[in-house]
């Protein structure tokens, strides 16, 4: 199934919290279902309490996973070809929100976005495709963020009772977003190629793609 087979055909909202609410929900209702198909196979829970071993390392995961798409956002073949990787990026990136709503909730994550670039000042910098450099920027800004993820698989004792890195991870999310958004030239077009890619996603779903 091709991006464009399923392009939205309604008219981009104008940017507001309640428009990025319906993508993050859109995001939540795809993950959960890609999440209950992993259950043989993959690893990711949701939700999955950030305080344990096991939720630290579904966010590695998730945050490799994101990396992996930018990387190929780099490599592609065309322009459309970028954004839809990168939409793949964002994807998983997002899905952090989601391991552990008590250390992300919906009202932090909303005011925060609230002061993302999505359409003000990214286009000054619209390139063909991310960066080396940016992929170093993208990979620092997640890593950065693990040295909060201190309860490891083969510990016998945590070392944190509670996890206390949602501050900083929320900083890593927001910064790696940037460097997403910085490629796509206005947020109306973020949006048609999110949902474009969402209902590509929902559509695997119900065929067991």
């Amino acid at each position: 199934m091709n991006i464009t087979d399923l392009w939205p055909t309604e008219t981009p909202p104008v940017f507001s919290m309640d428009a990025v609410n319906d993508l993050l929900n859109r995001r939540r209702s795809t993950a959960y279902g890609f999440a209950e198909r992993e259950v043989e196979k993959g690893f990711i829970k949701f939700p999955t309490s950030l305080s344990t071993p096991q939720g630290q390392e579904m966010a590695r995961i998730l945050m490799f996973r994101a990396i992996e798409e930018y990387v190929e956002a780099n490599d592609a073949s065309s322009k459309e070809h970028t954004l839809e990787e990168l939409i793949d990026s964002v994807n998983y990136l997002w899905s952090l929100f989601f391991l552990d709503e008590n250390v992300l909730p919906r009202p932090v994550v909303l005011t925060s976005m609230s002061t993302w670039p999505w359409m003000c000042g990214a286009a000054t910098w619209y390139e063909s495709v991310p960066s080396p450099g940016d992929v170093g920027r993208f990979s620092m800004a997640l890593g950065m963020a693990t040295d909060h993820f201190r309860n490891r698989a083969w510990m016998e004792n945590a070392q944190d009772l509670y996890f206390n890195g949602g501050e900083p991870l929320l900083d890593a999310i927001r910064a790696a977003t940037r460097l997403i958004l910085m490629y796509f030239p206005d947020w109306s077009t973020f949006w048609q190629y999110f949902v474009a890619k969402d209902n590509v996603l929902q559509f695997r779903l119900r065929t067991r793609y």
